[in-house]
């Protein structure tokens, strides 16, 4: 069994430390998206793969 684990993209809550670690949803940055985005061409995901996500 291999694990992974991946860091979300930066995200709003990342930009103003401590002031927006209080953010009660923080979103992704346009850099965080484009992150997340990029992930998919390095982690292809298939049926077989089980994902499990923080909240946030």
């Amino acid at each position: 069994m291999e694990l992974i684990f991946i860091r979300h993209g930066q995200g709003e809550h990342t930009l103003d430390v401590p002031a927006n670690l209080q953010l009660t949803d923080p979103a992704l940055t346009n850099d965080g998206v484009y992150q997340a985005k990029s992930l998919r061409t390095q982690f292809p995901l298939s049926e077989s793969y089980i994902v499990v996500i923080s909240p946030i």
